[in-house]
């Protein structure tokens, strides 16, 4: 496998694996507090159309440049 392919899930699986421990814990407070009985992890789902959203415009620019 090319390092170019591995490389970008590497840095964000890295940093969010510290990350998200925090962030479901605090969401779990945020639905207690207010009430809230979401059971999908909303956190999750931002975060990951973030990262592709990010990745999908460094494609589209990345193509336009080449």
């Amino acid at each position: 496998i090319p390092i170019a392919l591995w490389t970008p899930f590497v840095l964000p699986a890295m940093t969010f694996i510290h990350l998200f421990p925090d962030l479901m814990g605090d969401w779990a407070d945020a639905n207690a507090q207010y009430g809230w009985n979401i059971d999908y992890p909303i956190p999750a789902l931002m975060a990951m159309i973030g990262f592709f959203l990010v990745y999908f415009i460094e494609d589209v620019v990345q193509s336009v440049v080449d």
